[in-house]
């Protein structure tokens, strides 16, 4: 049997098509196959706090992370993804490391394929792995309170929705309503300010989830009111210490290359020491060159010693003796 290559001679070699040199329409189609799951909606991927030990980071096995007995010293904080329900296709994200052309096509179609859902802590760290191609692609983010709602009136909550606020690419913004409702029956409202004042910040479009409630929407268009209405208070009052205490305000609009050193600054606890040295040594050298202080402590030297002088002829006289010898028997004379 003759092959097809020595049937079209060694110059009319049949050149398949390859996958990169398919059009693009084509190329996007197989990477939606490749890297989506078609047969599933609503793909929502949690993104949750992991702790991985030292040696699986690339650290040699034989070699002690530290001596310490904390868990840091040991473990490392990463992060770790899982989705909410089984896929009903693989997902073969292995194809984006392929090539730089297949990672531009075929990210995006993933990205926007899914729902991020993040936890507080692990999000921080999943961005920091990201690079700006793959943030610019994250479409919808699903919002979930973790802790009870007084502890999540905090700075974690305001952290990752500021976090989520830097997104360029959010489309939507999901908040799941349980940790919510309960928040509106069981906190008071500045709890409930707490919680929706952050939201204010991401410019997407926001949403109740699993249902959208009207109520929500109206309590946001309040926060947002009364967010408004408080920075409003804030500017001016900061305009009335403006007028009333400029000393104040200078002060604080000073720029920071001329403001004084730290307390525990290195400049502020050398300055000290540094100044006391140099009039140390400036006193010193002035009370070599200048030579009216020894003269003083001559003079003062020799008024002590005719102190003495006088003290000792008076007793001298008295006793007609000029040795300390007698005064005993001056005295028992007197």
């Amino acid at each position: 049997m003759v092959s097809q290559e020595s049937a079209l001679g060694a110059d009319q070699t049949v050149n398949f098509p390859q996958l990169l040199h398919l059009p693009k329409e084509l190329r996007l189609e197989i990477w939606r196959y490749t890297v989506t799951d078609p047969s599933t909606d609503g793909l929502v991927v949690h993104i949750d706090t992991d702790f991985v030990p030292v040696s699986a980071l690339g650290c040699h096995p034989n070699q002690r992370p530290g001596l310490s007995l904390r868990q840091h010293s040991r473990f490392q904080r990463t992060f770790k993804t899982s989705f909410s329900k089984p896929r009903k296709q693989p997902i073969n994200v292995a194809v984006l490391r392929s090539s730089r052309l297949v990672y531009e096509e075929a990210l995006p179609l993933l990205y926007h394929s899914i729902t991020f859902c993040p936890s507080d802590a692990a999000f921080a760290p999943f961005l920091m792995t990201l690079s700006d191609l793959a943030k610019s692609h994250i479409r919808h983010v699903r919002l979930a309170i973790d802790l009870p709602v007084i502890q999540a009136a905090g700075p974690s909550w305001s952290v990752k929705c500021a976090q989520v606020a830097r997104l360029p690419g959010l489309r939507v913004v999901e908040i799941e309503s349980g940790a919510l409702h309960q928040a509106y029956s069981f906190h008071a409202e500045r709890i409930q300010e707490k919680i929706l004042w952050p939201l204010l910040k991401i410019k997407a479009p926001k949403r109740m989830t699993p249902a959208d409630d009207n109520g929500f929407q109206e309590k946001l268009a309040k926060a947002a009111e009364t967010f408004a209405a408080e920075k409003q208070l804030r500017t001016e009052h900061a305009e009335w210490e403006h007028v009333e205490f400029p000393s104040t305000a200078s002060e604080e609009e000073e720029p920071l290359n001329t403001r004084k050193p730290l307390y525990n600054s290195p400049d502020y606890l050398q300055s000290p020491l540094t100044d006391a040295l140099k009039r140390a040594v400036a006193a010193n050298l002035h009370v070599q060159d200048d030579p009216a202080p020894r003269e003083a402590e001559k003079d003062k030297e020799e008024e002590d010693q005719a102190g003495e002088a006088s003290d000792w002829d008076i007793v001298s006289v008295a006793s007609s003796s000029s040795t300390l010898s007698d005064r005993s028997e001056v005295v028992r004379d007197i």
